[in-house]
């Protein structure tokens, strides 16, 4: 029986997955320009201690790929996961400064 493991779960549902590391990287930048402003130091620290490690599997993936066709696929899925980001982002932002 094949063991089954957190990176066996991710090249299966690699497309799925290079999209919510997306959209989450997308809120962490974020974050993370915004840390100095309010002074949240240790917060930048720590998030852009996070960041490259959750681009290191997206990295991964791009250069594993077989051919220009994935590399696109890849590359498209990312960018939808980061508009999606920017979208779900500014309306959050605009939620809860109506509060």
């Amino acid at each position: 029986m094949r063991k089954k493991t957190l990176f066996s779960f991710f090249e299966r549902h690699k497309l799925k997955v290079i999209y919510v590391l997306s959209v989450i990287t997308h809120f962490l930048v974020t974050l993370y320009r915004l840390a100095p402003v309010y002074d949240w130091m240790l917060v930048q620290a720590l998030v852009g201690f996070i960041i490259p490690f959750i681009g290191l599997l997206t990295t991964h993936w791009v250069i594993e790929a077989k051919g220009l066709k994935e590399r696109l696929q890849i590359t498209a899925v990312t960018a939808l996961g980061l508009s999606t980001g920017s979208t779900l982002l500014l309306l959050f932002l605009r939620f809860f400064r109506s509060l």
